[in-house]
């Protein structure tokens, strides 16, 4: 007696080890995917935060290279505003509103700070004991807006930075 055996499909055993091994593989790429999203908006955000602290700290000791005197704070004395004077005595102020870092200029306001950063621990420190060699010690702490309230989005660095003027 001949049995002829039909070998046109797959048994039910083969096809749910498939489809578990398929499922297994869409689940790890899945999760790949994900955390390699993460990783990327995580490095977005440190990049930014400290981008936005190199150029507040390069603004910030251009405008004191730039400047004759110190107005505010005064010799040896620490302040959340900075007050500079340039040699034709036009005032040039630093300070903190609503977390965002302003410079006034000419009685004209820009915000240094963008809007997807809370500067927060501003302070000027004068080094200086005499009028002669003014020295202005710069501390803040950036953190990145984090409206989304996503744990990758967190992040927070303190900057610090001396600056001298310019001699006469």
């Amino acid at each position: 007696m001949y049995y002829l055996k039909n070998n046109r499909g797959f048994t039910l055993i083969e096809l749910l080890l498939y489809t578990v091994i398929a499922a297994g593989l869409l689940l790890s790429i899945t999760a790949m995917i994900a955390l390699l999203s993460q990783s990327r908006i995580k490095n977005q955000t440190i990049s930014t935060v400290e981008q936005q602290g190199t150029q507040i700290l390069q603004i910030i000791n251009q405008e004191i290279r730039n400047s004759s005197i110190v107005i505010s704070p005064a010799n040896g004395v620490s302040g959340t505003t900075l007050q500079l004077q340039d040699i034709n005595g036009k005032n040039t102020t630093f300070n903190l509103s609503s977390s965002t870092l302003n410079e006034t200029k000419l009685n004209q306001t820009t915000p240094i700070s963008s809007n997807n950063i809370i500067v927060s621990n501003l302070k000027f420190l004068n080094l200086t004991p005499d009028n002669i060699h003014n020295s202005i010690k710069i501390n803040f702490t950036l953190n990145y807006n984090n409206i989304a309230s996503r744990i990758e989005y967190n992040y927070s660095q303190t900057f610090y930075d001396t600056a001298t003027l310019r001699q006469p």
